[in-house]
């Protein structure tokens, strides 16, 4: 039987907003190779009025041996339309492996964990991710262009453009991204994308 993460949550209102705290909790048992713990916590924060919000997270896995994997992550967001429209704005920075991994604990009984720590001297990946957008109506949904961007303490990143159609009558859902990404060997790569989803 595959164990499943543990969450104990509370929410409390404060005088500005609504502030929800998360403790998560994750443990496989077997051998010393295969055994392992994530402990990751988590505090938001939400204010309706202004439509502003903010997220922190921290976590901590812990496996065979003396490996481990940690990362914080905070989330800065600007969203005053409960419905998309309007001006959004978000701020994601980052610091080590972020990822959560409590599903995976119990996923494979003989498996050892891989972890993606780059070992005990190396200084964990600093990250910062940004977007920006605006939705308004059209043609009978809601059409919203917007840039994004992210960038590694390492010197990588990339920087996007394009437009999401969320809720199209239909139930089909639309992205069309281009992206231009640097490497930290000075080289320039250019895609376009484009995602669809249909709600069924």
């Amino acid at each position: 039987m595959r164990p499943e993460p543990s969450e104990i949550s509370r929410s409390v209102s404060v005088r500005a907003g609504q502030l929800t705290t998360a403790v998560q909790l994750g443990v496989r048992t077997g051998s010393t190779e295969t055994a392992g713990v994530e402990l990751g916590g988590s505090i938001n924060w939400l204010h309706p009025e202004t439509g502003f919000s903010s997220v922190a997270n921290a976590r901590l896995l812990l496996a065979g041996g003396d490996q481990k994997e940690w990362g914080m992550s905070g989330r800065l967001r600007y969203a005053p339309a409960t419905d998309g429209a309007g001006l959004t704005m978000a701020l994601e920075p980052s610091i080590g492996t972020t990822g959560r991994r409590l599903n995976d604990l119990g996923a494979l009984v003989d498996a050892d964990l891989v972890l993606n720590s780059d070992g005990p001297s190396a200084a964990p990946a600093v990250r910062l991710q940004g977007e920006l957008g605006y939705g308004f109506p059209a043609w009978s949904g809601l059409i919203t262009p917007y840039s994004d961007f992210s960038m590694a303490e390492s010197g990588g990143g990339t920087i996007g453009m394009g437009l999401r159609y969320p809720r199209l009558p239909s139930g089909l859902a639309i992205d069309l991204r281009a992206a231009q990404a640097a490497s930290t060997t000075d080289t320039t790569d250019h895609s376009i994308g484009l995602v669809g989803r249909i709600a069924l």
